[in-house]
């Protein structure tokens, strides 16, 4: 066996890829149809069991929807009853004295009763005393009928409950009686009885509209203590069943197999039995298992098919890898391919976006290598240049400053005078840090000419603690910070923009806080630019730049916060004290 074995591995280890895929496709469809088969009674059984349950819960559900339709007569019922038209008129009807207030009682009773004659489930209505009847609606029972006898007699005894019984009529339907119990002075004196007749054929035959429709003919049988209220079967009930569950059962006659389901009644003494014919229901079961066996046999020859097709593609893929390597491997670093990967998430696509990363990283390498050596040329030059005494350009700007301030053009003298303090502010400090109030001077001059140029858009405040004037900032992060708010607040505003400069001391720290009233930046939008999410744009990176010195200049502990007040931005520089 071990030899067999070890013989399937070598052979495998040997095929091509393409054959590899087959056998691996081929076994796996035939695992799959071969357990679909052994399990597929099983599953049907199980199938059976959930729609055995299914449907009992359904027919559950329409029993409580025609107890609902019974529940809202009972409401009627106490409506009726507590009417203050019923108890103020019934009084004066009980005395034997006719007279006009008499007759005015019973038609302002019947009136009432009318009134509440809406739902289409009553047939008629009447409230009986000793000495007459107040009715409603059609084919109502006369009062000396056994059924009304029995009924105002059940009711009287009944304490003011609701009273259901038959009413011996082939219409199957039902009557609900309720003794109408005197509430003024809680004396709570019998003034009648109150008589309905229910049309219960007609509730259920609307609960069973549905069923119907679905073709499944559902009988029914509702049975209170040994009188039968309601039944629409025509077959022998004197069958055997065979119970499934607690709930439901198949019952056989010699005819036909029913599904049964039985079900007390919550509120009343009331049995409900629900015969369906089992055909109706385990008709789709036996269409289903014809089509389960169809569906196996053309998903197994498709699966054949598409073997061929997938694995040719897949080899495809590996083939277009090994050429890009030969490509590479003679030195070509721009690889082109006819398949884009990018979007590509399996493991192919994964070895393709890995190869030409890899390609993309060394042939970055390379130009680095090559640019580096330009810059370190260029870096150079620029020494040379900045070895230039910067007091020509001082001298030339306060020549125009003086030119400017001859010809009466003050704002162009203030223009200059700012830009030049800009300029030596830039090229005297030699440190990389400065104190708060350095800083300060040099962002109040830039912001002088901004407000030039923007003229009444542009408002300042300023509310600095002197106390702080000694603190150590990195040179122009202020000015950097106050030139981004104008770029992106006040272009993008027609309002005038107001930038507050502010600071706040948190003990060992302290705050300087820099917030204008414009659109407002995203949130996280520093984290993002760190984390490259999202593309850095000028903001982007002149505040990354800021936070990243002021974290090597102190620590990790101090930087930019970004926030979005919901009417501006707020740039919070935390700095360190001492």
């Amino acid at each position: 066996m071990n030899k067999i074995v070890q013989y399937i591995k070598k052979t495998l280890r040997n095929i091509s890829l393409n054959h590899k895929f087959s056998v691996i496709i081929t076994v796996s469809v035939v695992i799959c149809v071969g357990v679909t088969s052994i399990f597929s009674f099983y599953i049907f059984g199980k199938y059976n069991q959930l729609l055995y349950h299914n449907t009992s819960h359904i027919l559950e559900m329409t029993i409580v929807n025609i107890e609902k339709d019974l529940k809202q007569i009972e409401k009627i019922t106490d409506s009726i009853i507590g009417d203050s038209v019923i108890q103020n008129q019934m009084p004066i009807i009980q005395t034997e004295e006719m007279n006009i207030m008499y007759s005015e009682s019973i038609a302002s009773i019947n009136k009432t009763l009318n009134e509440y004659y809406s739902d289409g489930n009553i047939i008629s209505m009447a409230i009986y005393t000793d000495n007459l009847r107040i009715n409603c609606g059609w084919n109502f029972l006369d009062d000396k009928h056994e059924v009304i006898q029995r009924a105002i007699l059940e009711a009287k005894n009944a304490g003011g409950k609701t009273v259901w019984l038959s009413s011996g009529r082939s219409d199957s339907s039902v009557i609900c009686a309720r003794d109408i119990r005197q509430v003024k002075n809680l004396s709570l004196n019998s003034m009648g009885v109150l008589v309905v007749h229910v049309d219960l054929q007609d509730i259920l035959e609307k609960q069973l509209v549905y069923y119907q429709k679905l073709n499944y003919n559902p009988l029914i049988s509702i049975v209170s203590e040994d009188e039968v209220l309601y039944s629409n079967l025509g077959i022998d009930l004197k069958v055997k069943r065979k119970s499934l569950d607690n709930t439901y059962s198949i019952m056989k006659n010699s005819k036909s197999e029913y599904f049964v389901t039985e079900t007390q009644n919550l509120f009343l003494p009331w049995k409900y039995t629900m015969y369906i014919p089992f055909d109706s229901i385990g008709g789709s079961i036996k269409s289903l298992r014809l089509a389960m066996t169809i569906v196996l046999v053309i998903v197994m020859l498709v699966a054949f098919g598409l073997s061929i097709k997938i694995v040719s593609q897949i080899i495809k893929h590996f083939d277009t890898l090994v050429n890009k390597m030969h490509t590479f491997k003679k030195g070509n670093f721009t690889i082109e391919c006819e398949y884009d990967y990018t979007n590509r998430n399996d493991e192919l696509g994964f070895v393709h976006r890995s190869f030409d990363e890899m390609v993309n990283d060394i042939r970055q390498l390379v130009n680095d290598n090559y640019v580096k050596q330009l810059l370190i040329k260029d870096a150079h030059i620029k020494s040379l240049q900045q070895q230039i005494n910067p007091h020509f350009l001082f001298n030339i700007l306060q020549t125009v400053n003086w030119m400017a301030k001859a010809n009466n053009q003050t704002e162009i003298s203030i223009i200059v005078e700012s830009v030049g303090k800009m300029l030596r502010f830039a090229l005297d400090e030699q440190n990389n840090v400065v104190v708060l109030e350095k800083e300060l001077e040099n962002t109040q001059n830039y912001i002088v000419v901004q407000k030039i140029r923007y003229k009444d858009r542009l408002k300042t405040e300023v509310d600095v603690s002197e106390y702080l004037y000694n603190q150590k900032i990195p040179k122009m992060a202020l000015q950097a910070i106050v030139e981004n708010a104008i770029n992106h607040a006040l272009e993008n505003m027609l309002e005038t923009c107001i930038i507050k400069i502010t600071t706040e001391d948190t003990g060992d720290s302290f705050n300087l806080i820099v917030e204008d009233n414009g659109p407002g930046i995203q949130e996280n939008m520093l984290e993002k630019l760190e984390n490259k999410t999202v593309k850095p744009s000028g903001l982007g990176i002149g505040l990354t730049n800021i936070h990243k010195r002021i974290q090597l200049l102190f620590s990790d502990e101090y930087g930019l916060e970004l926030h979005n007040t919901g009417h501006g931005t707020r740039v919070i520089i935390k700095l360190p004290k001492g």
